[in-house]
């Protein structure tokens, strides 16, 4: 899982072998649901939201990069895939989803990331704006800017702002998961653990 500052103690590795939910809180185990999927390019680790319109709770899509919309992460089910890097396959297979809501504070392995372009520190968010769809990035605020000589606003060009300059900051809905462990840049894609929050 890349550099760590500690070495020792309790951990909890990626292995593209095991399932991504690791333990809940309180020691609980996961609780999943199991929908169709509608999208391809999907595979355990990524998140999904559901589809839009009549029956679209009955289904996951892959989320759209930068959605407000994100409802959990997909699950490892070695009855269909053989790993955490293969695919689902679009409308015949159902899949075990991990929702944050019904999963606070678990932890979670493989999730699917992007180059932060520094280092991650524990406790750091993990934002949907990623530049890819289903996958996650280091959450990076946004500037504080001068509008005018009398209002201020937020820049439009750090991930987790919502469209232009001056529209609402989505911080809190873009990030739904938590870096548990200190990384040294992967720079590239790269897998983590992470915790609902």
């Amino acid at each position: 899982m890349g550099s760590t500052i500690v070495t020792t103690g309790d951990r909890i590795d990626n292995d593209n072998n095991k399932p991504v939910f690791v333990i809940g809180a309180y020691r609980q185990g996961p609780v999943k649901e199991n929908r169709v999927l509608l999208t391809t390019a999907v595979h355990p680790g990524e998140g999904v939201s559901h589809a839009t319109g009549a029956g679209g709770e009955d289904s996951y899509l892959i989320f759209a990069d930068g959605s407000i919309y994100f409802y959990g992460i997909v699950e490892l089910d070695k009855g269909i895939v053989a790993n955490c890097s293969v695919d689902y396959t679009i409308t015949t297979d159902h899949i075990d989803v991990i929702p944050r809501h019904l999963n606070p504070g678990a932890y979670l392995r493989n999730i699917q990331c992007v180059d932060p372009t520094t280092n991650i520190e524990p406790d750091g968010l993990l934002t949907t704006t990623s530049g890819t769809a289903g996958v996650f990035a280091q959450f990076v605020e946004a500037d504080v800017v001068v509008e005018d000589a009398s209002k201020f606003c937020y820049a439009n060009t750090a991930a987790g702002v919502n469209g232009a300059a001056g529209t609402m900051l989505l911080a809190e809905a873009r990030c739904p998961l938590r870096s548990a462990y200190y990384l040294t840049d992967p720079a590239g894609g790269y897998t983590d653990i992470a915790y609902y929050w």
